[in-house]
């Protein structure tokens, strides 16, 4: 085929290690496919030169592509560059190949493992290393065949809406799928909107009525709603079997009956169902192949299940063998195109809602949007597809995590959260509590309960243990004193019964952690603290950084001295075993804080920490737990400013941006504020220079000359008559250019320039030398920027506020600062309000506290239990000569749902003088 037949051409981007045996057989590759001329292919030895970054350049190219290619040889393992180039293409949902290389190592890879579990992309396996050119040739043009074919095949398939009865036909593969399967079940699709809306639910018609009342009754347990009304699966076999030809029969009570086995917790039972129901299909010509793979994937998802159970990772699975060596692609064709419009209508409601004018009203219901979930489950039943069948839950998630952005209904959401947990999703709960963080401060008692009903239906245990533990961890705080108190027995009960199982599910371990830390302030400490004592008495070295992360947070005040002693002594034995010492990531760090915390004798733990931690000891352990050391105050000062000053040495050099752990900066700005020093000019000088170091340095991160900045500013409030602080200030002006540069630091932290522009005008603030409509301009600027840049800008503005003297700041300065905390203390994102909360709390000391006051009681109301408790402390802290709306501030707090925001109030009312009749 000539060159200029074909105008667009499928573009192919082939990656994989660069260099050697790599290098021919991609420019074999592309030859081979060049000749097609219907593949047009990129690879990196043929890019030219480019005025973009290398890297840019050829992310660009892949970002255009149709389909991504990667070559993978197990021994070399995967490059950056590869990991960087397969993440940006599933980030744009490409279509990709991978084929890997198991000549020299049959060890497959993290990333083919992954792919393999997750069955989202294609993979193969070559044997020897030429074989990759055939392999990828033959692939691509499978793959565009295959493409081309499907698009065929659909026009084959006939998808059509009945007016009459909006129902559904479908013809496939000779397959007749009949839309009278589909007909009736009025009480099934009233299930989820009985559940969102509380209607009544309309009586099936008598046809179908039997098996309609049996799927509701499925339907609602499915999704956390119970019925208390036994399924009798003998009757619904029999029902769902009249229901197809009599060749489907022995196919379709295999799969109920293993439905069955799952719901129950028989595993083993339900994979030999399957199994049976496989071996049945390839006996039968007539059922169509689509089944056939349906149950391979039940089949390989129970298998999976079971290895989760038993702490085990099986390489190699019958039906996942099976399916890969079945040329015909997965599918299930009537409920992908219901799963299809489902996702077109939502997007659309999306779309609508961001691109329509402000004048438009919507009268849209959601009824339609319910019905595709409930007509995707009468399928996923009427074949008995267990894993469609659980997806179910996926889908209402997406349309409820959806449906929430449109409209705000309490129903809706508690209805979000139970299925999420119900899922065990932690990280999309976490996402959800974040997005709809408002929303969470409205949960009750009452949702809790909710919840858990929900929870209740889980047949698997450890899934129904995972998900009591994450509604403790994130909801813990909303339960009744009552429930909270049996509800967490019941869960330590079953932690308990972890620890001593010899066969303990290892996968349920981080969710123990989690919700022993998230609940400390809820649950008696002693618990938890003989837990984390048996765990390491056990030897469980495995987690030792996990207990050792709870006993952080323990309130060693409330700990008798027996487990105190016990804490002790087990401590001392990990410090005295190197093994142990050099294996705990935060074993440094918790010593600190039993240090400080531990209420007895702690003599044997200092000398132990002085003979086998001796550099900890004489650093960051004598720091932290002595004070006003004179002398040896000064040297812990003297030891960060060098640090500061090496690393203007080290940064930069050779091209390379360097993160640390650490803020030295910070630092000693807390040696200082906490020993409640008072510098002589020597000290000062000597941070000073370290600070004109930093900011004169053009290789220097912007992020760590605005942590010097802020440290310039605390110093200047904190000692306003100091004159080398105004020299040095003076000096800097002079260099403003140098100041204001600095290289980006993406990967650690993402500080701007403008953040940078940002600071040095608070700086400007503080030595009074600043031009109002600068600052009146990038304030009005700067509530538009980033939610990153604003989280900085806050935090650059607390350190201006915390000493500053009010009296002297003029007000035009003033009031412009506490317009921009007001107008984004409402701000979506949850660390914006946080940090302009804490912003308007410095506020209050100035003479628009009355203003600042008013808008933290609104905030009051309706914010999320972060907030209400910063709001709490801080304005406990604050000193009036009339507390009237303080002390309402408080009020509120005692009222809340929340147990943190209760706790926190009560104990801010014990404290400060409160009239009794007013609460």
């Amino acid at each position: 085929m000539r060159d200029g037949t074909i105008e667009y051409k499928v573009k192919v981007f082939i990656s994989s290690k660069c260099g050697g045996r790599y290098t021919l057989v991609r420019k074999a590759l592309k030859s081979l496919l060049s000749e097609t001329n219907i593949v047009q292919v990129f690879i990196f030895e043929e890019q030219g030169p480019s005025s973009q970054h290398v890297i840019d350049s050829y992310i660009t190219k892949l970002d255009d592509s149709d389909l991504c290619v990667f070559l993978i040889d197990n021994k070399d393992d995967v490059s950056d560059a590869v990991l960087k180039e397969q993440k940006r293409a599933r980030e744009l949902k490409k279509r990709a190949l991978y084929i890997f290389c198991d000549e020299d190592k049959k060890e497959p890879t993290q990333l083919q493992l992954e792919i393999r579990d997750s069955f989202r992309e294609k993979y193969d396996v070559v044997h020897e290393f030429s074989d990759f050119i055939e392999k990828v040739y033959t692939g691509i043009m499978r793959d565009v065949v295959d493409i081309y074919r499907n698009y065929c095949r659909e026009q084959f398939v006939d998808f059509a809406i009945n007016e009459d009865t909006e129902e559904i036909n479908v013809i496939s593969n000779n397959y007749i799928i009949d839309k009278e399967l589909f007909q009736g079940f009025t009480m099934t699709r009233n299930v989820a909107k009985e559940i969102i809306f509380n209607t009544k639910k309309e009586e099936s018609s008598r046809l179908n009525f039997k098996l309609d009342k049996s799927l509701s009754i499925m339907f609602s347990n499915l999704l956390g709603h119970n019925t208390n009304i036994p399924i009798n699966y003998s009757s619904l076999v029999n029902e769902l079997c009249n229901r197809h030809e009599s060749y489907l029969k022995s196919f379709i009570t295999y799969r109920v009956r293993a439905i069955e086995a799952y719901f129950s917790n028989e595993l083993d039972e339900c994979a030999n169902e399957l199994e049976n129901a496989y071996n049945e299909s390839i006996n039968n010509d007539k059922i169509p192949n689509w089944l056939s793979n349906d149950v391979l994937i039940d089949w390989r998802n129970i298998i999976v299940l079971q290895d989760e159970i038993n702490n085990q990772y099986s390489l190699e699975m019958k039906p996942q063998t099976l399916l890969e060596e079945n040329q015909e692609n997965v599918y299930y064709p009537l409920l992908d195109r219901c799963t299809g419009s489902l996702s077109q209508k939502l997007l659309k409601r999306l779309m609508a809602q961001k691109v329509d004018s402000p004048y438009t009203t919507h009268f849209e219901g959601v009824d339609d949007i319910l019905d595709d979930v409930s007509n995707s489950f009468i399928l996923s039943m009427t074949y008995g597809s267990l894993t469609h069948l659980l997806l179910i839950r996926d889908r209402m998630i997406s349309i409820l995590s959806s449906l929430n952005f449109l409209y705000y209904d309490h129903n809706m959401y508690i209805f979000l959260i139970k299925l999420l947990l119900m899922e065990q999703k932690d990280k999309e709960l976490e996402k959800i509590i974040r997005a709809y963080n408002q929303s969470t401060d409205t949960i009750n008692a009452t949702d809790i309960v909710n919840m858990i009903s929900g929870i209740n239906l889980i047949p698997v245990p450890h899934k129904r243990f995972i998900s009591k533990l994450l509604i403790l961890k994130h909801y813990g705080y909303y339960f009744g004193d009552d429930l909270f108190t049996s509800y967490v027995y019941e869960v330590f009960k079953e932690v308990d019964i972890w620890i001593t199982d010899e066969n303990r599910i290892l996968s349920i371990a981080s969710y123990i952690f989690e919700f022993l830390i998230y609940n400390i302030s809820r649950i008696d400490n002693n618990k938890i603290i003989e837990v984390c004592i048996t765990l390491i008495e056990k030897n469980f070295r495995i987690y030792f950084d996990n207990i050792l992360k709870v006993l952080s947070r323990i309130n060693y005040s409330k700990i008798s001295t027996i487990n105190q002693e016990k804490v002790l002594k087990l401590i001392i034995d990990m410090i005295m075993n190197e093994e142990i010492r050099k294996g705990c990531n935060v074993l440094s760090s918790y010593l600190i804080v039993l240090r400080k915390n531990i209420t007895i004798d702690v003599e044997l733990l200092d000398t132990t920490i002085e003979e086998c931690m001796n550099s900890f000891y004489l650093s960051e352990y004598l720091l932290e737990i002595e004070h006003n050391r004179g002398d040896e105050t000064y040297k812990h000062i003297n030891r960060y400013v060098e640090r500061i000053n090496q690393r203007n040495k080290e940064q930069g050099k050779n091209g390379t941006i360097i993160g640390y752990a650490d803020d030295p900066y910070k630092t000693i700005r807390n040696i200082i504020e906490f020993d409640k020093l008072k510098l002589d000019t020597k000290h000062i000088k000597s941070i000073l220079s370290s600070i004109v170091r930093t900011l004169r340095e053009e290789k220097q991160t912007i992020g760590d000359k605005i942590r010097a900045i802020e440290l310039f500013i605390y110093l200047k409030n904190k000692y306003p008559y100091e004159k080398e602080l105004d020299l040095t200030f003076y000096s800097i002006i002079e260099d403003k250019e140098l100041v204001l540069c600095g290289r980006e630091d993406m990967f650690f932290e993402k500080a701007s320039l403008s953040t940078l522009e940002f600071s040095f005008m608070m700086l400007q603030l503080c030595f009074n030398k600043y031009d109002f409509s600068d600052v009146l301009s990038k304030m009005a600027i700067f509530s538009q920027k980033s939610e990153t840049e604003i989280i900085k800008s806050f935090e650059t503005l607390k350190s201006f506020l915390y000493n500053v003297d009010f009296d002297k700041l003029e007000d035009s300065v003033l009031s412009t600062i506490i317009q921009y905390s007001i107008g984004l203390s409402s701000h979506n994102e949850k660390d914006i309000r946080v940090q302009a909360t804490r912003t308007i709390i410095l506020l209050c000391k100035s003479k628009y506290k009355e203003l600042a006051l008013n808008q933290l009681s609104k905030m009051m109301d309706n914010e999320i239990y972060q907030i209400k408790i910063e709001i709490i402390y801080g304005v406990y802290e604050l000193d009036f000569k009339d507390n009237t709306k303080k002390n309402y501030i408080i009020k509120k707090g005692l009222v809340d749902n929340h147990y943190l925001i209760r706790k926190a109030a009560n104990e801010t009312k014990e404290k400060i003088s409160i009239n009794n009749d007013t609460i």
